[in-house]
């Protein structure tokens, strides 16, 4: 039966289905944080969409990549951290979403349609389909680049190390390059540092390791000491910085600059940035940079009733951050997931819904197993030893809001990444790219 509330707006009366049907497309940082936060709501059916219905822990996939951490450590079914079961009123579909609608017949509400060609009806649509890789127009870069925004991309860096410092190539050249010196970049930079100097000192001399970033500095959005700090650190572990100049083409063992230098690599990993996934184009949704759909302070798409777009999917207007949008981060993607699913819940009881607030956390970046940079405010704090990790998974631990999942994940991840001897990417026992 049709239930009736008081509309918080317009002060009338409106009809409200028994059940509101709200699909979620995606289950990154922003899709699972919704969800969880909308289970178990009176009057709220929840399907959320995920083409491998997997949650990838992405501030991790650079260790994965240097085999300091199994591909499984990083990868969490969603079924299973949600609870979620086909009599409930929160389901996990394994699909991809290849268009997004509005209901026909000027009805209220979306179709939401599967590559199986199956229609899903939604009263709410949260858009949290994430992002891929941005390689703008770089000449090879999606056949020669291996991205480090994904764990395929990991994986695949990690099988490519292997191969190049088995036991039959050691003392063999090895030239490797990294794209991109925001946080991604320079992290994986120094993981492959660690990982490569056998965490004792610098590379060999018979290893190079690249750093290429379009702009004048490294890490853009952190403070000038932390900048320099981080290129001082990266240079001692024998990592070349280069600056100012941009990638143009890609090929299986070099790099072509915009100055016209040819820069000798093996291997490349891409952390040049990420657009907005394929969808977010395809459903002719109003965009800005990055692809991306640009929100209204409630995180909702203007003129598309009941459309939510979260996370790396959306440009969320902040007053004071760079470009007037919120960066690309896991926090940023998790609080929004849980600001769309209080409003969702609001407006169901027919209340307004309220200008997104993010809590910053702080931006970090750990260069090694041993050293982190961290800001907090206006606060710049360079920590050493065992600390530096286990600080830096105190503050991701937010992240994982399964009580139990992240105990166990903290106890194995430190475990693995830092109680251990240091070692070299070859020596891990071998794991199959995920299908």
């Amino acid at each position: 039966m049709a239930g009736k509330r008081r509309d918080a707006q317009a002060g009338e009366v409106a009809v409200v289905a028994d059940t509101t049907q709200v699909v979620i497309v995606g289950g990154g940082f922003a899709g699972v944080a919704c969800a969880r936060r909308l289970a178990g709501t009176p009057g709220i059916a929840v399907t959320l969409v995920d083409q491998r219905a997997e949650q990838e822990f992405t501030p991790l996939l650079y260790q994965v990549a240097t085999a300091e951490l199994p591909a499984t450590d990083v990868r969490f079914d969603l079924r299973q951290r949600l609870g979620a079961d086909a009599g409930s009123q929160l389901q996990v579909r394994t699909a991809t979403v290849v268009a997004l609608t509005a209901a026909p017949d000027a009805a209220p509400g979306y179709t939401v349609t599967l590559d199986d060609g199956e229609l899903l009806p939604g009263d709410v649509v949260v858009l949290a389909a994430g992002s891929r890789p941005a390689y703008v127009d770089v000449a090879g870069a999606d056949r020669f680049a291996y991205p480090l925004y994904s764990i395929d991309g990991a994986v695949q860096i990690r099988d490519r190390l292997r191969q190049r410092l088995g036991p039959n190539r050691r003392g063999r050249g090895f030239q490797l390059a990294v794209v991109g010196g925001g946080a991604t970049g320079v992290e994986a930079a120094g993981a492959l540092a660690d990982a490569l100097g056998n965490g004792t000192g610098p590379l060999g001399s018979t290893t190079t390791l690249t750093l290429l970033e379009q702009g004048q500095i490294l890490l853009p959005g952190f403070h000038d000491q932390s900048q320099q700090a981080a290129a001082a650190h990266l240079r001692e572990r024998g990592v070349e910085i280069r600056c100012g100049a941009t990638v143009t083409e890609v090929a299986p063992d070099h790099l072509i600059l915009s100055t016209g230098e040819v820069i000798p690599s093996d291997l490349t990993g891409w952390a040049g940035g990420v657009t907005a996934a394929p969808l977010v184009a395809a459903a002719g949704l109003p965009t800005g940079p990055g692809g991306r759909v640009t929100v209204t302070p409630e995180l909702t798409v203007p003129g598309y009733p009941g459309l939510y777009a979260v996370g790396d999917a959306a440009n969320i207007p902040t007053p004071g951050a760079a470009g007037g949008w919120l960066p690309q981060l896991a926090s940023v993607a998790a609080q929004s997931g849980q600001w769309a699913a209080r409003a969702i819940a609001a407006a169901r009881r027919g209340e307004p819904g309220q200008p997104f607030r993010y809590q910053d956390r702080g931006v970090l970046a750990l260069l090694d197993r041993q050293t982190l940079i961290a800001e907090l405010g206006e606060r710049y704090h360079e920590v050493h030893g065992r600390l530096a990790f286990a600080s830096w998974l105190a503050v991701h631990a937010e992240l994982v809001p399964d009580a139990e999942t992240q105990l166990a994940g903290w106890r194995h991840w430190a475990a693995e990444f830092y109680l251990h001897p240091a070692r070299q990417p070859a020596t891990a026992p071998a794991e199959p790219v995920p299908s």
